[in-house]
């Protein structure tokens, strides 16, 4: 058994993909092992899709270049998360990006790129800062609050979102604090981020993506009074779905759907593109 190794110390860039496409693939590499945060996963998904046909990433990302369609095939990957964010280690998109006046951020995204096999440990995330903990599993949290006021939602959809969305508000806090109780609350985000990227893919769009498919810019998450809402600068993006589902977190001791609540402003995009 015989191994190479690539190290990635930030979001990738396609770039940094295609470097290490090139640099290995005469390698024999027969199987990629992803440990470690959301970009390290994103990057060995989208090197382990190109290291058999070999081309740039640049030919399949989303919104940019030829957006050739990807026939494959990808090298097994195995994806083993040592955060709790937006479960990549579940879903079939590596998200690549550059700095810059053109600059973006956009997705290599088809079904053969979906992990062959997902380890999810608790004990892994073991080492993670207060600051990665708090970004990630509010991530983790506003994207499964996506998933579940999409339009494309589903009872499927549902179930997980608000399964991990539980699992969230229970275990984030105690996992951030650092008491007796973070390693229930890191067993919990765990749990929580696999979902986010189940519900996501089950949904297709989530609603961070319009109709075009075109990630909206980073969004800003806050409460007011009991309505949470999601914002980009000051617009709220969540708001009543065709389902004409708004909830509640300040309802007892849980989630309480209600249907409708008026959002606390005028919404930024049309109700067609959530």
């Amino acid at each position: 058994l015989s191994w190479q190794e690539f190290s990635v110390e930030t979001e990738p860039s396609p770039q940094l993909v295609d470097d290490a496409v090139r640099e290995f693939r005469a390698a024999g590499i027969q199987v990629v092992l992803g440990i470690g945060g959301g970009s390290v996963l994103d990057a060995a998904k989208a090197i382990a899709g190109l290291l058999g046909p070999g081309n740039s990433v640049m030919d399949h990302l989303e919104g940019v270049g030829p957006e050739l369609p990807y026939h494959g095939p990808s090298t097994p990957f195995i994806a083993v998360p040592t955060t709790a964010g937006t479960g990549s280690e579940a879903t079939k998109n590596a998200v690549l990006s550059t700095h810059g006046p053109n600059g973006f951020k956009k997705s290599f995204r088809d079904e053969q790129l979906v992990p062959e096999y997902a380890v999810i440990d608790p004990d892994l995330l073991a080492s993670c800062p207060p600051h990665l903990i708090a970004a990630n599993g509010m991530d983790a949290f506003t994207q499964l609050l996506e998933s579940f006021v999409s339009s494309k939602a589903s009872p499927l959809t549902d179930a997980l979102a608000w399964s991990g969305m539980e699992a969230a508000r229970d275990g984030l806090l105690p996992w951030y604090e650092g008491g007796h109780e973070a390693v229930a609350g890191r067993e919990k985000m765990a749990y929580a981020a696999l979902l986010s990227g189940n519900a996501e893919v089950l949904a297709r769009e989530a609603a961070r993506d319009d109709i075009n498919g075109n990630s909206i810019p980073s969004k800003n998450v806050g409460c007011e009074g009991s309505n949470v809402i999601v914002d980009r600068n000051s617009g709220p993006v969540f708001r009543q779905n065709a389902a004409g589902k708004w909830f509640n977190l300040a309802e007892g001791d849980g989630f309480k759907a209600a249907s409708p609540l008026k959002p606390k402003a005028k919404p930024a995009y049309s109700a067609e593109q959530v």
